[in-house]
């Protein structure tokens, strides 16, 4: 039987914003944490639902909640190409260059995928383009030109990757 996280982050992954905000009506925790300390806003970031993650901004919603392995709903929605969702995170206040466990940053993430403007809008917040992953090696010049993103190398060469 699940419990109120589980269903919370249920109808946050389904986009299912009139669930999300029954069970908050009810009571549960908007920064309630499931397996490995994810978030019902880090679910719907992921899945592009972007009524639901308003909704749950809305109530408080943690925006730098991180997992246990460090990531956070902007790079969970900068991986996934969510521009929208990126935009709302980052008006809330996102930490624009929060690092996973791995050494992973929303733009590192977004730069490998190929999403030129969600690179333009987290380069617009303070995004550092020269952050490097943990190995010391990965940077999202790198990864952009690894996966033969040249619009967004271009993107980053302008904003002054090395």
């Amino acid at each position: 039987m699940a419990g109120p996280a589980e269903d919370l982050f249920a109808a946050a992954t389904s986009g299912d914003t009139a669930a999300v905000q029954a069970l908050l009506a009810k009571g549960t925790e908007v920064n309630v944490k499931v397996s490995n300390n994810a978030t019902a806003l880090m679910a719907a970031s992921q899945n592009g639902h972007l009524n639901v993650v308003q909704a749950l901004l809305a109530k408080g919603a943690d925006v730098n909640a991180e997992t246990s392995n460090g990531f956070t709903a902007l790079i969970y929605s900068s991986v996934k190409g969510h521009l929208d969702v990126v935009q709302a995170l980052l008006a809330k206040g996102a930490d624009v260059n929060a690092k996973s466990s791995d050494g992973l940053t929303a733009l590192i993430g977004a730069s490998h995928y190929g999403y030129p403007d969600v690179v333009r809008a987290l380069l617009a917040k303070g995004a550092d383009v020269n952050a490097v992953g943990n190995h010391g090696q990965t940077t999202a010049l790198h990864e952009a030109i690894l996966e033969g993103h040249s619009d967004v190398a271009g993107l980053l060469i302008q904003a002054g990757a090395k």
